[in-house]
């Protein structure tokens, strides 16, 4: 139901088949299911979410992957959306009136120096996703394409681990307790 990235859903389509298979034939009944995924892999998380309903989803880092409708089917399901900062691979394809891309599940932002969460999104997320794409050319058009810009430095698998790391951190000394 409802529309996805074309893109994605082929990515899923190639390899369904076998994890649907492992899924059947390996896994115990009572055994809890649970989909992850960084970038890509939390998109495919997401759709494949659809196709087998697992007891909960966590992405990190990912892109959006349906429309409204689409979310919909994603409803009751623990869906946890970890973004750190200000990933810009979190703010595609980007929303707006034309287009009808969607994220689901709940936000947990990685914001510097506290964790942050939030039931919907940022209502800046058109303006934030344009300023972060901004901010990637302009590092590729002055030469400086080694040098990630953060919101391409906040993509890194590792950046999401040590901000992770420093949030339980703060957790733990009692700076970050509301």
């Amino acid at each position: 139901g409802g529309y996805v990235h074309r893109g994605f859903a082929e990515a899923l389509d190639h390899v369904w088949d076998e994890i649907d298979s492992c899924l059947t034939v390996e896994v115990p009944p009572d055994c809890p299911i649970l989909y992850t995924g960084h970038s890509l892999g939390g998109a495919l998380a997401i759709l494949a979410a659809t196709r087998r309903r697992p007891d909960a989803l966590y992405t990190f880092g990912a892109p959006r992957v349906g429309d409204v409708s689409f979310n919909h089917y994603l409803e009751g399901l623990p869906f946890h959306r970890v973004v750190n900062d200000c990933d810009v691979v979190a703010m595609v394809p980007t929303p707006g009136p034309l287009l009808w891309f969607k994220h689901g599940g709940q936000l947990h932002r990685l914001a510097p120096g506290r964790s942050q969460e939030s039931t919907s999104p940022d209502g800046s997320a058109l303006k934030t996703a344009f300023d972060a794409i901004r901010s990637v050319m302009s590092g590729v058009a002055s030469g400086r394409w080694h040098e990630p810009s953060p919101p391409l430095a906040n993509h890194a698998p590792i950046n999401y681990v040590a901000r992770l790391y420093q949030s339980r951190q703060e957790a733990i000394s009692g700076s970050d307790v509301e």
